[in-house]
């Protein structure tokens, strides 16, 4: 009792920083470590259940869109509300045959899918020297068209 009773100043600083390290601690873990048990997405994909659209229907209107004869194969993929097709083209195509593909792309779709949506198409081939290509083309919710990068 003597040592406690010496030290008593001592011992509550020490109680007191251990606390606030306990307390430091559990702060630093919730600012840098995200809470699991909310969606990943928050509220950005609130009505995306009204919508058919998932790999199987992509799978559709990729069937449909390799029939053509300058598309060699086309990848997808949906993540959230961004929907993005990869188009390997077959040989040097020309730059307005090439992006119209994107626009066969969105007739596979209905108008409210098309507003809720974001759609991305990437135009690629296997000729090295190509000045065209590769190109992105991306369309928002809100747009009408595609506008296109390289």
């Amino acid at each position: 009792m003597d040592f406690v009773k010496k030290h008593k100043i001592k011992i509550i600083l020490i109680f007191v920083f251990v606390l606030l390290m306990i307390f430091t601690i559990i702060g630093i873990k919730q600012l840098l470590y995200p809470d699991a048990r909310k969606d990943l997405y928050g509220h950005r994909l609130d009505g995306i259940e009204e919508f058919a659209v998932d790999n199987n229907r992509l799978k559709e209107v990729s069937g449909k869109l390799e029939k053509e004869e300058k598309i060699e194969k086309i990848n997808y993929n949906l993540s959230g509300r961004v929907i993005n097709f990869i188009v390997k083209l077959d040989g040097d195509v020309d730059l307005i045959t090439s992006q119209s593909f994107a626009d066969k792309i969105l007739e596979n779709f209905e108008e409210d899918e098309k507003k809720y949506f974001d759609f991305q198409v990437y135009l690629i081939n296997d000729v090295e020297d190509s000045e065209i290509y590769p190109k992105v083309g991306y369309k928002h919710k809100s747009s009408l068209a595609f506008k296109w990068t390289n």
